[in-house]
Order: structure tokens, then C-alpha cells, then sequence
């Protein structure tokens, strides 16, 4: 990998396997969604999971398991726990 991607973080700049990857992840898509998003952390993914679901309901809490590791973002360590 490293004699193909010197550096590969995705909010710095796009490279040409991180393209290739998305010309065959569209098509692939369910109709309507036409977005892809690329992290480079769980914490990254879990953190935008968790926005994008409260976009979706307009709800604000969460519910996570009690001693499952979600990372070490602001979001994800005042998750509610049950």
C-alpha cells in the first residue's frame, strides 16, 4: 500500500484509489442516496453515524451498550448508557 499511497487522509486531499473505490461504490447505491462519506477513525464513523441519525429522527439521545468502546471523540464518550 505504501508504494501506491504515500498519505491517505481523507479530509487533507482525494487520491486516485479513494476515486476508483467510489466509481464502484455509487452505482451500487439504493436510489436516493448518492453520498459517501470516507473517515479515517471508528471514532470518525461513529461520531458521524450518530449525527446523521439525529438529523434523521430529530432525537438528541442515544442508547449504546455499557462497556462497548464507541471512541475517544466528545459524541461518542457522553453516549447514554443502558
Amino acid at each position: 500500500q505504501c508504494s501506491e499511497i504515500v498519505h491517505a487522509q481523507v479530509n487533507i486531499a482525494y487520491h486516485d484509489k479513494m476515486l476508483e473505490l467510489t466509481d464502484i461504490l455509487i452505482p451500487s447505491l439504493p436510489k436516493g442516496l448518492d453520498t459517501i462519506f470516507y473517515g479515517t477513525t471508528g471514532a470518525e464513523a461513529v461520531e458521524n453515524a450518530v449525527k446523521m441519525a439525529r438529523a434523521y429522527t430529530g432525537k438528541h439521545s442515544t442508547v449504546v451498550f455499557r462497556g462497548g468502546y464507541h471512541g475517544r471523540t466528545f459524541g461518542t464518550t457522553n453516549d447514554h448508557f443502558f
